[in-house]
């Protein structure tokens, strides 16, 4: 197997978006969740992109694994060090074969999402920060939910 090591060449927007990252003076709202939190709301905000693309199914499970890594990464730095590991992020799925455009205009899409959303109000009705009872180990507001048939 071949490994494509030519430099990316980044987009305009994608050096605008990762200079934002650097200076954000907030953590993004996926930061501090759980692992299972951060791919829901990250899925929530590509998924309806990947859906409308007319891609053969490997790419489009390439571009959802590239997410979830964005995902993990959202979810464990920020500033500076946020910004470098979402720039390595983007040269190695591209040093693995996948589109360069389409990936930084999903990393741009997503921060965009994630800014916008942190703007408005909270992404989720629990707080990214943990202070509310179902995050700090309070009641499952779905504990008495039936999960299957009977």
């Amino acid at each position: 197997m071949e490994i494509n090591t030519k430099p990316v060449r980044l987009k305009p927007e994608t050096r605008e978006v990762l200079a934002q990252v650097r200076d954000f003076p907030e953590a993004t709202p996926l930061y501090g969740l759980s692992a299972e939190e951060a791919d829901r709301i990250l899925r929530f905000l590509y998924e309806p992109m990947l859906d409308g693309a007319a891609l053969p199914l490997v790419v489009l499970n390439g571009l959802r694994w590239y997410c979830r890594e964005l995902a993990r990464v959202f979810r464990a730095k920020r500033g500076y060090p946020l910004a470098f590991q979402l720039e390595l992020v983007l040269r190695k799925w591209v040093a693995l074969g996948s589109e360069s455009e389409l990936l930084q205009q999903l990393l741009c899409s997503i921060w965009e999402q994630l800014v916008e959303g942190q703007e408005r109000t909270a992404m989720t009705p629990s707080s990214p920060r943990g202070s509310d009872s179902a995050s700090a180990g309070g009641p499952d507001p779905y504990a008495d939910t039936p999960t299957g048939p009977g």
